[in-house]
């Protein structure tokens, strides 16, 4: 799959040489990417607390005078502190994976669950567990813990994310949120490796929470909360306690069940894991009672183009959802065979479900010009949507759309947190053909059914 130079915006062919920040995974081109190296250079050979302080004083005085875009030097800070937390001896090491920010109680708690969600795909795997503990001079501190799951296709791995709250508004005027986040995971099969996926979904976890955030100053976490003279009265009072108190998620039950359906379309060909997440991320930010995918017989904008047969693409579709819950795969526009249009698509299910909410789910580039669509007037007036949104990409011009259409048509519509993968199918057969590997970017059961079939070839 090609790449973007994240500082340029160059498009990276597969000859070309191109530097890639290890942890952050963001590509730079080979003239970009000079810039960056010599950034993180000293930092990538230091070796202890000494060397460290050097590189990140070197650092400081360097970032301001590179000729990079704010986006690019964004990452490569992260790049940095990342790389600053694995030195062995280094002072990063001695803060445990901890970090704090400021803010109030609901606001950190949120700020958690949707960076969790991002990474994950999923709702915790469990109620967040908050519990109150009174402290002796009238004050009161929360411990808070939740845990993420999430399967890595890549690795064929589960890794889990645990990450703990401490919540005490003595601390400073807004309250401190001193978070930790641990990963641990293992793989499947007779050598159960993970292969990292543990490590992967923290710093993702730590990138969402950045991006996602940006008024939160998020640094490392360097003191010890018992030696800050805060005295505990010794009796805690625990989750349902709490949760009476405030009202809120402590002690909150899974969701209620709605009446939201989504639709997911398209050619699927092949079908991949940017599809998949799109279709869990509106699962569970949705909170949809089913979703329904849609292979098309022929898109109205691929008319005339050669498009792999109707059963490989509904078989592929089968196998990429076959495990994901609350989803089921649909045949209603290649058993009308004729062109498929959306409005009479949803028009169809509708009939099929007259008592449920349908939601059309799209990513931002078709949800800009819906109007243009056929019967998209009336599809924005009879319909709902959810719109999948990339970091950075749009974000002004896609939020002022949203207004618009609920303005002029009344349309709901719900914007995605997750960030999904810019994988598309014509990068996937393009590298197949060319022999290149497919496996990071289709799940392996698709993989093997291009590979049987002898599709794409």
């Amino acid at each position: 799959m090609s790449k973007k130079c994240i500082n340029c915006g160059k498009k990276i062919s597969f000859l070309e040489d191109y530097f890639t920040l290890p942890n952050q995974g963001e590509s730079f081109c080979k003239e970009c990417g000079t810039i960056a190296k010599h950034l993180l250079s000293d930092i990538m050979t230091a070796v202890s607390d000494k060397s460290y302080e050097k590189a990140k004083q070197t650092f400081e005085e360097a970032m301001p005078q590179a000729a990079l875009s704010d986006e690019a030097k964004k990452y490569i800070k992260y790049e940095f502190e990342d790389i600053a937390a694995s030195i062995p001896g280094a002072a990063q090491t001695k803060k445990q994976n901890a970090k704090t920010f400021n803010g109030s109680f609901s606001v950190c708690c949120d700020a958690i669950l949707n960076a969790g969600k991002t990474v994950s795909g999923n709702d915790p795997v469990a109620p967040m567990q908050i519990v109150r503990f009174p402290l002796a001079n009238n004050g009161d501190y929360y411990f808070v813990t939740t845990v993420f799951e999430c399967y890595f296709m890549r690795t064929g791995s589960y890794a889990s994310l645990t990450v703990t709250l401490i919540w005490c508004p003595q601390l400073i005027k807004k309250g401190k949120a001193i978070v930790s986040a641990v990963g641990s995971g293992g793989g499947t099969g007779m050598f159960n490796i993970s292969w990292g996926a543990e490590d992967d979904f923290t710093q993702a976890f730590w990138r969402a929470l950045r991006d996602q955030n940006p008024e939160f100053e998020i640094k490392e976490y360097s003191e010890s909360f018992l030696d800050m003279g805060i005295e505990f009265i010794h009796r805690p009072f625990f989750a349902d306690e709490t949760a009476k108190e405030s009202g809120s998620r402590t002690g909150e039950s899974a969701p209620k069940q709605t009446n939201r359906i989504g639709i997911l379309g398209g050619t699927f060909d092949p079908v991949h894991i940017g599809h998949v997440s799109l279709g869990t991320a509106a699962i569970s930010e949705a909170n949809l009672e089913k979703l329904i995918v849609v292979p098309a017989y022929i898109q109205p904008f691929k008319q005339g183009k050669r498009v792999t047969d109707d059963e490989h693409r509904v078989a592929m579709t089968r196998l990429a959802f076959e495990n994901i819950p609350k989803s089921e795969i649909s045949t209603l526009e290649i058993d009308r065979m004729r062109i498929s249009y959306t409005f009479d698509t949803l028009s169809e299910l509708k009939k099929q479900y007259p008592n449920k909410e349908l939601f059309f789910i799209t990513g931002t580039d078709s949800f800009m010009q819906v109007d243009s669509w056929y019967k998209g007037v009336e599809l924005l007036e009879n319909f709902s949507f959810i719109v999948s949104s990339r970091p950075g990409y749009m974000e002004d011009e896609l939020n002022e759309k949203i207004k618009s259409y609920q303005a002029l048509y009344g349309t709901q519509i719900l914007k995605l947190a997750a960030q999904m993968p810019d994988i598309s199918s014509t990068d996937i057969r393009e590298a197949y053909r060319k022999g290149e590997s497919i496996s990071s970017m289709v799940p392996e059961a698709v993989e093997r059914y291009i590979i049987e079939n002898g599709l794409y070839e």
